[in-house]
């Protein structure tokens, strides 16, 4: 029996498997060309883009083709060959089916697996089989292979495919030589194709300077495009400012783009038609220019030829002619490459020179020599083209010629007014800029009464030889009036000069300008000081009346209501009384600026540069009493304070039921008294003070013209007296020898006392000539005083003292010489006289002067009352004739009024010296002026019954004054003793700078004794009579300080032996024993500071320390010097090296008990001071 047949798959599976293998297999492989085509379109695409976008080049080209040809290979082996041709089993293919129909999936993959020849060896029956396939074909009847492949892949491929397809068509059609450019280059990367439009690009790679602008011009030829695009970035484009895109129209093939001023670099590249550039790179550098300049300058060969280095050169360069220029210009580090490295060259107008660079990189001119000003280019050159901008590097250079020296006189730079005793310090200033060859002073003098007021010739003085190094000199020297032979009346005119090395000295001079200094004689100085004294007194009065219409004013507001009107009133008083007290101040400082200029001149009385401090401080106590309190009520009465609080003072005692509010100006409910009123009172008390200052100042101008004559009258007396001493040896050892016999030393002596006595001879018609003017000034405003003149000048006249004088020095000249003995002590009697006249006891202490001068009020009124009483006696006999008219009484009675009047301001101000007194003696002499007055009024309109009986109160009340004036002597004595202890403060200062003076003159004059016979015969004269003048003084100072002993005994002591220096000048000995002398009395007025008394005296001179400073810190009173101030002011003073100049034995008076009789407030100013002179060493 044969064996059973194997089962096969049933025809509908059979077919089902197959046709589903089949349709797959052509599905997949179809969507896979689909696929491989849109791939290779794509990249082909893509590259064709890259390519005309960035024009790759060929190695680019050739990788993108290598890609697209790998890519095409890869997905068609992959997507269309592996599908095609990979082997799919029956059981995978029913797998596959399956999967789309579920429900079968298992039948049949089942059925493929049962038809398989495993299944018979694993013993199933054929039968069972065959059974199980038709069951599983009857249930696949409705598997449909088509619904299990889907279309819907191929569709998707083929519609990319026509997309891309149509995306390159439409390129194609819009740019076909374009496209089938790019695939040429892209199929033949190696090779180069034709393009239908060729570009050029330009400047396309460059470098710029920061803010330089760049046109990019895109040139199209071939076809030419109507359209350029421009693709671009500044630096790293962070910001979308940086990015540029830009679409150009092309004007036949030219397209352009201006940049505008470039800050950062830019990278672009332009498209026009089919062609496109290259990136180009706009390199943005900075510009070359110059960090610093310099010059080498060396001078001409005439100066030296000494180089002069300027490192930094900033704004022009100024040369004289003749120097010669090297220029250095240092660039600016721009970068490390060697393309930044400058060149230069330098221009000027055709002219050009190289600048080579040194060492270090800096640019170096070759040397030239400017001839004329002008603007010179420095030109900087890089490696990349580049050079700098020119205002950079322009350089102007100014050529000046050689000019002469400039000289100018810095210090005093002006004319001067100087007195016979003064020096002035002249700085010398010269400048040339190769060298000054010398530096001179030129002046010459103008006698006025010996020349006649011709010029004398010039003459010279060296200051400085120069050299070719010496551009500057400053040199100061003195001018000193005696060494320069100048009297008062002469006139200095001076300049300075200084030459250089240009040519011949004579050549090449400079001059400065020329000043004039003008010598004046201590009365004329003294008379010009007057007169500006005469200004301050009247300024005092028109600032009386001011004030006094002030108080008028405030009168008259305080009478009105509290309203608008009385506020703005008060208001502009107010600005008024402020502006007023400023002027007042300031007037205040004017007068104290007198005061260093009075004590310049040696024979300025002292008494009044006290009285002059005394009114200054005067002058500033009301600016800033009854001014300033003035002008605050003033305030108060603007903003309605003192009638705010009356006013609810008021509302409160209505609401009780009283009546009445009070007004403006009235006394208040609360006892407080209106503004306006306390202001009325205020102004009405600076204008009595100052009206009292005024007469003050009015009467320290008439007592210091006396007091100036008498001081001449008295040192001339004491003069004649010491020629008379000088005389006695002389005339015993010429006793009986005739002018023809006397020795050369006889001689000598004998002239010089005929000298002397000529020089009293002058100083006599001098003071004759002063009296006669003084008395001629005075009757204008007081007849008393210009009657005291008339009386010295008859004095003068009655004693013939200017004959007497002329004669005796006719004989002295003929060696009769005892018989002139008795004559001389005739005329300094009478010079003494007369001194004694002029001073009518202005001399003595303060308070027994002010009660000679109550009695002599006294006097005069009786006197008065007596001649009106005559009068009135006359007028009821009509046949006598009265002895005086009314008239003349009442000017009598006017001018004792003023002089009354006078007195009782200096009354009140000497009270106001001492706290909470007041003086009831002024207040009486108020009075008594106040009856005068109306007396004056009654005596002019020829009442003079009523003239008597005020004349009569007027007695009475100076009756009282001299009564109150003996009470209240003893607290007055204070104030006028600190007063005393200034004036010998003052004079102390006088005879110390005085005696300096001499000292330092004789020193001169010895080293003139063998040079210059004759000037040191005239020198020696004038040290004799200026040692006279401090002896004179320092017998003052000793009268003046006589309560303090030891103080007045030192003094006297000096001033012995200021007597034995004053022989010894007088004698013509300028040797060591007289120098000697000179330097004990120096000593001894040092160690006078340490006395009781003049400790005292310079505590009270701390009062009018600024005065005294002044007047002590220049040489001989003018400017500058060695003669400073005995004490300082501050205690930064006390520092300064002018106070160590007079530095001598202090130390013995320093101890515990000296310190005690210091004020506590002064110590520290006087500890500083000793410490600071202890430094100066021991004379």
């Amino acid at each position: 029996m044969s064996a059973p047949r194997k089962p096969r798959l049933p025809r509908v599976l059979r077919d089902a498997i197959d046709r589903y293998r089949r349709r797959w297999r052509a599905v997949h492989a179809e969507t896979g060309l689909f696929a491989t085509f849109v791939v290779l379109a794509a990249t082909v695409g893509a590259a064709v883009a890259a390519d005309r976008l960035l024009r790759l080049s060929p190695t680019l080209r050739a990788i993108a083709l290598g890609v697209i040809a790998v890519a095409a290979v890869v997905c068609l082996v992959r997507w269309v060959l592996w599908p095609a041709l990979r082997r799919m089993g029956d059981r995978d293919a029913a797998a596959r089916l399956g999967h789309h129909y579920p429900k079968v999936e298992e039948d049949l993959v089942s059925a493929v697996e049962l038809s398989a020849d495993e299944a018979e060896e694993q013993g199933i029956s054929v039968g069972l089989i065959r059974s199980a396939l038709h069951k599983i074909a009857g249930r696949a009847q409705g598997v449909d292979y088509r619904r299990a492949v889907s279309l819907r892949p191929l569709l998707k491929a083929g519609g990319v495919l026509l997309v891309i397809a149509g995306v390159l068509a439409g390129a194609y059609l819009l740019r076909p030589e374009a496209i089938r450019n790019a695939l040429l280059r892209l199929v033949s990367p190696s090779e180069e194709f034709f393009s239908y439009t060729k570009l050029q690009v330009a400047p396309g790679d460059r470098v710029v300077r920061i803010g330089d602008e760049v046109e990019i011009v895109a040139t199209t030829t071939g076809r030419k495009a109507e359209v350029a695009r421009l693709y671009g970035r500044k630096n790293d484009a962070k910001e979308a400012a940086d990015r540029v895109f830009v679409r150009l129209e092309c004007h036949d093939g030219v397209a352009r783009w201006p940049s505008g001023p470039l800050f950062k670099s830019l990278q672009y590249r332009v498209s026009a038609g089919d062609a496109i550039s290259a990136w180009h790179h706009v390199r943005v550098v900075p510009p070359p220019s110059l960090t610093g300049k310099g010059a080498v300058l060396r001078a001409p060969d005439y100066a030296g030829g000494r180089i002069t280095t300027i490192d930094k050169l900033e704004g022009q360069l100024q040369v004289v002619g003749g120097t010669q220029v090297t220029l250095r210009a240092t660039p600016a580090t721009r970068g490390a490459d060697p393309e930044f490295r400058c060149t230069g060259e330098l221009r000027a107008g055709d002219r050009v020179w190289p600048l080579a660079a040194d060492e270090v990189g800096v640019l170096v001119s070759q040397p030239f020599v400017p001839e004329a000003t002008g603007e010179y280019i420095i030109a900087l050159t890089d490696g990349f083209g580049l050079s700098n901008r020119t205002p950079e590097g322009l350089l102007s250079i100014k050529v000046t010629p050689d000019r002469v020296p400039v000289v100018s006189i810095s210090k005093p730079g002006r004319d001067l007014l100087v007195l016979a005793a003064e020096s002035v310090p002249v700085v010398v200033e010269a400048h040339d800029e190769f060298g000054l060859r010398d530096v001179v002073i030129r002046y010459r003098v103008t006698k006025n009464k010996e020349g006649g007021g011709t010029p004398g010739r010039w003459q010279e003085i060296a200051l400085s030889p120069g050299g070719p190094d010496v551009a500057d000199v400053t040199e100061e020297t003195q001018l000193n009036v005696e060494d320069l032979g100048l009297a008062a009346g002469d006139m200095l005119e001076y300049s300075a000069r200084a030459s250089d090395y240009a040519d011949e000295a004579i050549l090449r001079r400079g001059y400065s300008p020329a000043y004039r200094i003008t010598v004046l004689s201590d009365m004329e100085h003294l008379e010009h000081m007057l007169g500006k004294l005469k200004d301050v007194q009247l300024e005092l009065r028109r600032r009386a009346a001011v004030q006094k219409a002030q108080a008028g004013r405030a009168g008259s507001l305080a009478d009105k209501a509290g309203d608008a009107e009385a506020k703005e009133g008060a208001r502009e008083a107010q600005q008024r009384e402020l502006e007023e007290t400023r002027a007042t101040e300031h007037l205040a400082r004017k007068l104290e600026r007198l005061v260093p200029e009075l004590a310049r001149n040696p024979s300025t009385p002292t008494d009044m540069l006290s009285q002059m401090e005394r009114l200054g401080r005067g002058i500033r106590s009301v600016a800033r009493d009854p001014m300033t309190k003035a002008a605050d009520e003033f305030a108060r009465a603007a903003e309605g304070k003192g009638q705010q609080g009356e006013g609810q003072k008021g509302e409160g005692q209505k609401g009780e039921g009283q009546q009445g509010q009070p007004q403006q100006g009235q006394q208040g409910q609360q006892g407080q008294r209106s503004p306006l009123r306390m202001a009325q009172e205020m102004t009405n008390e600076a204008s009595r003070r100052l009206e009292q200052l005024a007469q003050l100042a009015e009467r320290m101008q008439r007592r210091t013209i006396l007091e100036k004559l008498a001081d001449e009258a008295e040192a001339l007396a004491a003069r004649q007296r010491e020629i008379k001493d000088n005389l006695v040896p002389l005339a015993v050892e010429t006793a009986g020898s005739d002018a023809k016999e006397l020795t050369k030393e006889q001689k000598q002596g004998l002239a010089r006392i005929a000298t002397f006595q000529r020089s009293i001879r002058d100083g006599v018609d001098a003071l004759a000539e002063g009296i006669e003017k003084a008395a001629a000034t005075l009757a204008f405003t007081n007849a008393n005083d210009a009657a005291t003149a008339e009386q010295a000048g008859d004095k003068l006249d009655d004693d013939k003292v200017a004959d007497r004088v002329a004669e005796i020095t006719q004989r002295l000249e003929d060696n009769v010489l005892f018989s002139q003995l008795p004559v001389q002590e005739g005329v300094a009697q009478s010079l003494q006289d007369v001194a004694q006249i002029l001073r009518k006891g202005i001399g003595a202490e303060e308070m027994d002067a002010i009660a000679k001068e109550l009695d002599e009020f006294i006097r005069r009124q009786k006197a008065i009352n007596g001649a009106i009483d005559s009068a009135i006696k006359a007028t009821e006999k009509a046949s006598v004739r009265p002895a005086q008219q009314p008239a003349e009484l009442g000017s009598d009675q006017a001018g004792l009024q003023r002089d009354v009047s006078e007195q009782a301001s200096a009354l009140h101000w000497l009270a106001r010296e001492i706290e909470l007194f007041r003086s009831e003696t002024a207040d009486k002499l108020d009075a008594a002026a106040t009856e005068m007055g109306l007396g004056t009024a009654d005596l002019y309109a020829k009442a003079l019954p009523e003239g008597l009986e005020h004349g009569k109160k007027a007695l009475a009340l100076l009756e009282d004054a001299r009564e109150k004036f003996d009470a209240e002597r003893q607290q007055m004595q204070q104030a006028a003793l600190t007063a005393q202890m200034i004036q010998a403060m003052l004079l102390f200062q006088r005879v110390f700078l005085g005696q300096k003076r001499v000292n330092t003159g004789t020193v001169k004059a010895d080293t003139l004794r063998l040079r210059d016979d004759e000037r040191f015969g005239d020198r020696a004269v004038g040290l004799s009579k200026n040692q006279s003048k401090v002896r004179v003084d320092a017998k003052k100072l000793q009268k003046l300080i006589a309560r303090f002993r030891q103080a007045a005994a030192l003094v006297g002591k000096a001033a012995d032996k200021m007597t034995v220096s004053r022989i010894a000048l007088g004698a013509g000995d300028t040797g060591t024993d007289t120098r000697q002398v000179q330097r004990m009395i120096l000593a001894l007025l040092e160690k006078l500071i340490g006395q009781p008394g003049m400790s005292a005296a310079g505590l009270a001179g701390m009062r009018g320390q600024s005065m005294m400073q002044m007047m002590g810190g220049s040489s001989g009173g003018f400017a500058g010097g060695t003669n400073s101030p005995l004490m300082p002011a501050t205690l930064g003073e006390a520092k300064d090296e002018t106070w160590r100049k007079i530095r001598s034995r202090f130390d013995e008076q320093l101890g515990a008990a000296f310190e005690g009789r210091v004020p506590a407030k002064y110590r520290g100013l006087l500890n500083a001071y000793f410490d600071r002179l202890r430094k100066e060493p021991v004379r």
